[in-house]
């Protein structure tokens, strides 16, 4: 049995509800009553539904632009810890080295071998050391930003999920109608995931099968034209 007031349910010997304090109707009336309650109830629980998936969506659309802009922020330190210089470049440097070595010393002595050495070793501990202080920076401001807007709408999502491209893909699953909680959200950016890096092995793998054809063809050639020489 339920309250027509508030929806409450109650038992059946009841004839005032607990929660509202309303007086039961009639017993002939009883049969209404309990259709009218249930409906009652379930518009009640459909509505905090709905208001605590615009509240989510709402959390996400404020954390979203600071999710990004912390995103970049990685993608940017990451980028200067792979800008070392380059495989030539040491090579330029260490034959310009050797041939200074060689004016100096002279030809004859083994010793220039070490002018080889030297450039590209000093010219990767200037890269590096620039390379931290920039890191230093980026990091430093990075610190800040999140100070200056942080916010309780970075909570809504749980730790492993704390990042753009997680919560970009959440939102969307929840705008879109795809998922109608968080938990279903979740669930398919989970499994989206697992399709993400199923791709890349497959391309992977893909990538290897395409070189090792490209090298096989090229023995052939090879063969063939040892025979015609």
């Amino acid at each position: 049995m339920y309250c027509t007031k508030c929806g409450n349910q109650m038992d059946d010997d009841q004839k005032y509800c607990g929660n509202c304090g309303s007086e039961l109707e009639s017993s002939s009336n009883n049969e209404s009553t309990i259709i009218k309650s249930r409906n009652y109830a379930q518009s009640s629980t459909m509505n905090n539904d709905s208001s605590e998936l615009n509240n989510l969506i709402h959390a996400l659309e404020v954390s979203l632009p600071i999710y990004k802009k912390i995103d970049e922020y990685s993608q940017e330190e990451n980028r200067i810890a792979n800008n070392t210089i380059p495989t030539w470049g040491s090579v330029i440097l260490g034959i310009a080295g050797f041939i200074i070595g060689l004016i100096i010393l002279g030809p004859n002595n083994i010793y220039a071998l070490a002018f080889a050495v030297l450039p590209p070793s000093i010219a990767k501990k200037y890269r590096k050391t620039k390379n931290d202080r920039k890191i230093s920076a980026i990091k430093e401001e990075s610190t800040q930003y999140i100070k200056n807007n942080y916010c309780e709408e970075l909570l809504v999502l749980p730790d492993d999920y704390r990042y753009y491209i997680a919560a970009e893909y959440i939102y969307k699953c929840l705008v879109e109608g795809r998922a109608d909680s968080l938990k279903e959200a979740l669930n398919l950016f989970v499994e989206q995931k697992d399709r993400w890096v199923q791709q890349q092995m497959t391309q992977q793998i893909t990538d290897m099968q395409r070189q090792q054809t490209a090298y096989l063809r090229t023995l052939v050639i090879s063969d063939a034209l040892k025979e015609l020489a």
